[in-house]
């Protein structure tokens, strides 16, 4: 695709005189630049958002504890569900505009205004799991039940700095619904 680019622009070079030229740089750089999100090794890493720029899919968590999901993205669609749990994690699968079509851990999907999402991490236990202190050899510091929400501070390779309750330990990132297997984080 790149070469297709520079292709038409050494063409419009030829074609046209370098006033012109420097104007249609100005004006379809950002349509380019933006095009496609890489890794550091060079390889594309997924779809980005329309509007944030931000990787979809992703999770982010609600802001407050009373947050209206809707049909469709915009207030004129009614609302589909009302969660009323500050923090609860959500996966970002699409984005409109504002609006970004969320997915809970369920399954259910609908649409929340951007401002009513954090960047902050938040996941679930999806199976029980001992959280551990790894500055302690790796000694159990509780065990966590299916259900248990948590704040994620980081994610390893395979594991997950999180905090509950003031408790503070890693978790085996399998056992959480907020963190995806090959993300890592901090």
């Amino acid at each position: 695709m790149q070469n297709d680019i520079v292709q038409v622009f050494v063409l419009v070079i030829v074609v046209l005189d370098m006033k012109f030229f420097i104007y249609i740089i100005i004006i379809l750089l950002p349509c380019f630049a933006f095009a496609e999100e890489e890794a550091g090794d060079g390889k594309i890493v997924g779809e980005v958002g329309s509007n944030s720029r931000l990787p979809i899919p992703r999770f982010v968590s609600l802001k407050s504890d009373d947050v209206n999901i809707r049909v469709g993205p915009g207030v004129d669609y009614p609302i589909k569900q009302v969660y009323m749990r500050a923090n609860l994690p959500m996966e970002v699968i699409a984005e409109f505009g504002n609006w970004r079509k969320v997915r809970d851990i369920d399954g259910g999907e609908g649409w929340a205004l951007h401002s009513l999402l954090s960047g902050k991490r938040y996941a679930i236990i999806v199976i029980q799991t001992p959280m551990l202190n790894m500055y302690e050899g790796s000694r159990a510091v509780r065990r966590l039940e299916e259900g248990v929400q948590v704040q994620v501070k980081e994610c390893k390779k395979k594991q997950c700095d999180v905090v509950v309750e003031g408790s503070h330990g890693w978790v085996e990132k399998s056992s959480l619904w907020g963190a995806y297997a090959d993300e890592k984080f901090d």
